[in-house]
């Protein structure tokens, strides 16, 4: 409504909305009544804290009498027209058809005002990180276990001050800022003399709704330890630790106890690792 007074609390509203309904509009105001509408950074940060809460639709909410008149807010106006193809291109499919989850572990507690999201889809993860605070922030954000690929803006017009290095995206975001990209990842983290030895590792159905099937090829008897681990690395379960002989083995993945989100599994043999990303997606 007041543009700054109401910034910061956009996404707790919008939090409190989520244990109400699944799928949610975004509507954000684009006037106020006895004090000065959002400036075009304000609107733009807001329409993206709907954004990193996935919801799935936006709607400027206006108004018209002779004191509040979208078009007359020329900078804000022209705000909500760039914004409009941002939501109509890739990052649209990755919200209304990837893997979300929503990242705050990866940024310091010191920076309440610093909000992060992402989005795995078509192996490719999609990243919106939005700066809510009067003050540029520095910002650490861990991206998905084992992710590894090439950073790049999804959107020319805006900032593109991070950098993607060690799987974290680190560096400056300017006040009230929002800042979206691009990672094509790679998550065997296979150096090229190691991949003879290592098999090929499958996982069916991916993603998955219910238990799902982890496959492998073995070329003659190793031991084989398989484990499941959250988005930041965690072990969550062992699914095997054993000597196993050669041939094709298939093993199930009980994902009763599985929230819906990105999972990594991790085979190792003889201390060299393979890594895939397991999505979980029980309420599609």
């Amino acid at each position: 409504d007041n543009g700054g007074a109401t910034l910061n609390d956009v996404d707790s509203y919008i939090s409190w909305e989520r244990g109400f309904t699944k799928s949610m509009m975004g509507i954000p105001q684009s006037f106020a009544w006895n004090a000065t509408p959002p400036n075009a950074a304000e609107y733009r940060n807001m329409v993206y804290q709907h954004i990193i809460n996935n919801v799935k639709g936006y709607l400027p909410y206006v108004w018209y009498d002779s004191g509040n008149y979208l078009p007359n807010y020329t900078a804000m106006f022209n705000e909500a027209k760039a914004i409009h193809p941002e939501l109509k291109g890739e990052l649209v499919q990755a919200i209304m058809n990837g893997v979300y989850t929503r990242d705050n572990s990866g940024v310091s507690p010191d920076l309440a005002g610093v909000k992060a999201a992402f989005w795995a889809y078509n192996g490719n993860t999609y990243v919106v990180v939005v700066n809510t605070s009067g003050n540029s922030q520095t910002v650490s954000i861990q991206l998905p276990f084992g992710t590894t690929g090439t950073l790049s803006s999804l959107f020319k017009r805006l900032p593109n001050t991070l950098t993607f290095n060690g799987g974290k995206l680190t560096g400056n975001i300017g006040k009230q800022e929002v800042e979206v990209y691009k990672i094509v990842s790679s998550l065997t983290g296979i150096q090229a003399n190691n991949k003879a030895m290592l098999p090929t590792l499958s996982i069916l159905p991916n993603p998955a709704r219910g238990n799902t099937l982890v496959r492998y090829l073995l070329a003659t008897d190793y031991d084989v330890k398989i484990t499941l681990h959250d988005l930041l690395g965690k072990e969550l379960m062992q699914i095997a630790n054993e000597k196993q002989t050669i041939g094709e083995h298939d093993l199930t993945i009980n994902t009763e106890s599985l929230l819906d989100g990105i999972y990594f599994v991790k085979i190792s043999i003889n201390e060299k690792q393979i890594v895939q990303k397991l999505l979980i997606s029980k309420s599609e």
